[in-house]
This record gives C-alpha cells, structure tokens and sequence, in this order.
C-alpha cells in the first residue's frame, strides 16, 4: 500500500512538475510574441491627395502595421507633406514610427529605398521621391498611443521643367536664378 501511495505522489509531482514547465514556457513565447492588432494597406493614385493614420485625429490603435503606397503619373516626383504628425514617444524610433521610401522604377515596394524614418512629433514637409512612387509605414507597438498624422501628397513634374531649360538653352535664353 505504501509503494502504491509512493507511485501515486512520485506521478502527481511529475505531472505538476510538466505542467509548470509547459506554463512557463508559454508564458516566455506569449511575451515574445508580437499581436498585429490592425493591418491595413493602402494604394494610392492621382496626382495630389490625402491620408491619414487610422482613427485620426482621435489615436491610432496599438500593435497596428499600415502602409501607404502612392503612384503617380510617369515623369513625376512625388512630393509628401504631414500637415500634423503626433506619435507616442519612442526611444530611438524603436516603438511607433512612420518611414517614408521611394519604390525606384521597375522595382516593388519590397525593395524600397528609404528616406526618412520619423519616430518624433514636429513638422515634417518636402518629403521627396525622385520617381513616381512612394511608400509610407505605420508601425505602433503595444505600450500607448498618439493621435498619429495627417498628411497630403503632390507631384513635381519632372520632364516639363527638362524640357523648358532645353528650349530656353536652344533658343539662347539665359536663365539667372
């Protein structure tokens, strides 16, 4: 009878031992584990327009990814402007943050080049692609929110200011900044 009850404790411990063990290693992958709570993906198209970070002007949610991907008319420059930019603070643009890239023709916005990463509320205006494509990021972690941003695009268009400089060159204009 003693052996038996001995077993008994020797398999409940055993049992309490595995159930801790597997407690804790989900707890440790559960904190790891990042939760996209909101996933969105925009495109974009026209030569000027706006757009804004989800629920603006009230806060964006955690734990969000969101893109923006504007193409414009060929032989254009995408100019971007954010008219109002507030996130939560981030320490070295680690938590919420918005990069800006330009897709390079023939290229897809997986493989962008970056132009600016933004992790700090202020004025940010003449955000420059030299193409006619730019792609914007959201990415907000899970500790607080900000209102976010508002922003609006336009273009520069490139082959009219080339072929003005060309006929006033050919004509013998002289052009004096």
């Amino acid at each position: 009878m003693v052996e038996v009850v001995a077993v008994i404790v020797v398999a409940v411990v055993v049992v309490v031992v595995v159930v801790v063990v597997v407690v804790v290693v989900v707890t440790v992958v559960v904190e790891n584990l990042v939760v996209v709570a909101v996933a969105c993906a925009y495109t974009l198209t026209g030569n000027a327009g706006t757009f804004q970070s989800p629920n603006y002007p009230d806060n964006y949610p955690n734990n969000a990814e969101c893109s923006w991907l504007i193409t414009t008319e060929p032989d254009t420059e995408v100019i971007l402007e954010f008219t109002a930019f507030d996130l939560q603070t981030s320490r070295r643009c680690r938590d919420d943050a918005v990069s800006v890239y330009q897709v390079p023709s023939g290229f897809s916005e997986s493989l962008p080049l970056r132009l600016r990463h933004i992790c700090e509320s202020g004025s940010y205006t003449n955000i420059r692609a030299t193409g006619n494509r730019m792609y914007i990021t959201l990415h907000t972690d899970g500790n607080g929110t900000a209102p976010g941003f508002s922003a609006q695009w336009s273009i520069f268009q490139v082959a009219a200011v080339v072929v003005v400089v060309v006929v006033a060159v050919a004509v013998g204009v002289v052009i004096v900044e």
